[in-house]
């Protein structure tokens, strides 16, 4: 009875308090979270307030709950393109953001937006607007970060202008697309049978003429292609969309060898034969040649001795040479885009493969496939063919097919194989080392999509997650460039790039250990002080704080001895290591005597292991203050020496 009469009152008291208080109570040791599948309303935002300098700007604001706080931001009132700053920690009510590498003398607009511990987010409404102060003189740029969300401010915003498209067919399945940029920029290709495009092609180098060769593409088949190219400050630029149609061969190729033909025919006839003597000498000695060779069974019964006409010489020819044979079942491997089909002939021939959708595949006609791909100038027994530009999740039928320099064709039976489903993925990233403290982050997508970089530095070998910051372009584009400034000499760092499409995939890749420079540089100390205080209690003790600043985040130490000493002297004393990394260092010892002078020494170690220590600093503690009966008891004392025996 006892215990159900405790616990309907608990029952009572849990209603009666206020939800913040259900959702998440607290003590020193655990944190409880109240049924986690009940979604929370966004907290409630007022008392926005923004203030602006040239290049920064502080916007303030309050939540009813502990949230965290992101500045949406954007130069266009009406966000077509925003960036966003802020911190991800949720444990404040009030909210503090500085929006830094701003440009001076423009109009910016701004909404604030906050997520509680429970997942409830709000974005407020209104929109806000604040003006940088216009500057007449070239200023630095100071950086203040607090954590979080940060997107790298770019000084200079206009992006290339593009002239000068040409696109050149260079054979079958191979084009090259010039053109020119109003600035050194980057040179991108995106490329497919749609203007939805799909495939990317290009390089990071930065230049104003611009050439890139695609190859690998369907002969005879309409391409869509558009440029996408991006100045050293990041400003991308895309073109309008093209159109270009393959060409089935190079006409050129084969026209050379139509001639390295014509010629070896002429040094190896008599110059006074005539051109149908030259024709009918060729074809003969083919002739002879398949004969030794080949068993020519069912040649014409008049033998050598009859008049064979040249078109009865080539048909014979045809009829003679056997075709090559594919040995087994060719392989594939299928990815999303793209296919490799491997087979074997038994004598050397060239490698082709016949292909088409399931949709577009007509087995009744004499040629059931819409197009061929392969090399019909390479002649072996081992076989390859990679096939581009296929559809994701598409179901296909293909045929190999294989041709020697003399006969017909040798072909498969119908197979049939299914391309991967697409993912989101990033390729081609790289880093760029500027300085000690800056680096650029460059990759490009498969698609569309905005891009970030979280970076989070070692601490002694470990990972410290809660130092984490994250920088953040939310420009959709297939080519990402993002550069971080708050790297440490010789600290490393987990650095994860990230991108999410119009769809809401994200693609991810990871640097698990970047660093700036492999030469650690120790931290620089300065600005060394001392403070000593007496305090009255049974042991008159003395308290003295020491502090310093260094230059990077460091461990905090300090060496002491009594009396003035040298750097080189052995030092008994010191404190307790503190191992939080901090550039503000404050160190309080109470374990001095009064009166004394004191040489010191602090020493402050960065994550990458560097250590420094400071010259040496020299100081006095304050005296004990001396009562009115001490004072006369040392007068007697020196007076009579006796006295002591009583004290």
């Amino acid at each position: 009875m006892i215990l159900n009469k405790f616990f309907i009152v608990t029952i009572l008291i849990l209603a009666m308090l206020p939800m913040d208080v259900l959702a998440v109570m607290k003590s020193s040791n655990y944190v409880i979270y109240e049924n986690v599948l009940n979604p929370f309303d966004g907290p409630a935002i007022a008392n926005v307030s923004s203030s602006a300098g040239s290049t920064s700007a502080t916007i303030t604001w309050n939540t009813n709950v502990p949230a965290d706080g992101f500045v949406i931001y954007s130069a266009d009132s009406g966000f077509a393109s925003y960036q966003e700053q802020g911190s991800s920690a949720k444990d404040s009510a009030s909210h503090s953001v500085t929006v830094t590498g701003l440009t001076a003398g423009t109009t910016y607009y701004f909404k604030v937006k906050s997520t509680r511990i429970n997942g409830g987010t709000t974005t407020d409404s209104t929109v806000r607007s604040f003006a940088t102060v216009a500057v007449t003189t070239s200023t630095s740029v100071q950086f203040v970060y607090t954590g979080g969300v940060l997107v790298v401010g770019k000084k200079e915003t206009t992006p290339p202008i593009i002239t000068g498209v040409k696109a050149e067919n260079l054979g079958a399945g191979k084009i090259n697309i010039t053109w020119l940029t109003s600035e050194d920029a980057t040179s991108f290709i995106e490329y497919g049978l749609t203007d939805n495009y799909g495939q990317i092609n290009g390089n990071w180098d930065l230049k104003g003429a611009h050439a890139i060769t695609i190859i690998n593409l369907k002969p005879d088949t309409t391409y869509h292609y558009r440029i996408v190219s991006s100045d050293d400050s990041g400003n991308i630029v895309k073109s309008g969309d093209y159109v270009i149609k393959t060409t089935l061969f190079n006409e050129s190729l084969i026209a050379d060898e139509v001639n390295t033909e014509i010629k070896e025919i002429k040094d190896n006839t008599d110059q006074g034969d005539s051109k149908e003597t030259i024709i009918a000498k060729t074809s003969n000695n083919i002739l002879d040649f398949i004969k030794k060779i080949i068993p020519p069974a069912g040649t014409d019964s008049q033998g050598e001795d009859s008049a064979i006409s040249q078109f009865d010489i080539l048909e014979k020819l045809t009829s003679l040479m056997p075709s090559p044979k594919i040995v087994g079942e060719p392989t594939v491997e299928a990815e999303a885009n793209t296919a490799i089909i491997s087979w074997q002939t038994d004598i050397n021939a060239n490698s082709l493969v016949a292909l088409a959708p399931v949709q577009s595949y007509d087995a009744k006609k004499d040629e059931p496939y819409i197009q061929i791909v392969g090399n019909t100038e390479n002649y072996a027994t081992n076989h390859q063919v990679r096939i581009f530009g296929l559809n994701q999740d598409t179901l296909y039928h293909f045929q190999a097919r294989s041709k020697s320099k003399l006969g017909p064709t040798g072909k498969s039976g119908d197979y049939t194989f299914r391309t991967k489903l697409e993912l989101f993925a990033i390729s081609n990233y790289y880093s760029q080392i500027i300085d000690n403290e800056t680096a650029v982050f460059k990759w490009v997508t498969n698609a569309e999509a905005d891009s970030s970089v979280t970076i989070a530095p070692y601490r002694g070998n470990n990972l410290v997650v809660n130092e984490a910051k994250t920088f953040k372009n939310s420009s959709i584009s297939v080519i990402h460039e993002i550069t971080i400034k708050e790297f440490q000499a010789g600290v490393y760092y987990q650095v994860e790039l990230k991108s999410q499409d119009l769809k809401g995939n994200i693609a991810l890749e990871t640097i698990p250990a970047f660093s700036t420079s492999a030469d650690d540089l120790p931290p620089v100390i300065f600005q060394v002080q001392t403070n000593s205080t007496i305090f009255i209690n049974s042991n008159e003790g003395i308290q003295t704080i020491i502090s310093w600043k260094t230059n990077d985040p460091s461990t905090s130490q300090v060496y002491y001895i009594e009396g003035v000493h040298q750097a080189a002297d052995n030092w008994p004393g010191k404190t307790k290591l503190d191992d939080n990394y901090t550039r503000d260092h404050v160190m309080v010892i109470t374990n001095f005597n009064p009166g004394i002078v004191y040489s010191f020494r602090v020493e402050s170690v960065d994550a990458g292991g560097s250590a420094a220590i400071s010259d040496v600093h020299t100081f006095m503690t304050p005296k004990r203050k001396e009562s009115i009966f001490s004072i006369v008891l040392k007068i007697l004392e020196d007076t009579f020496s006796w006295i002591t025996r009583l004290v």
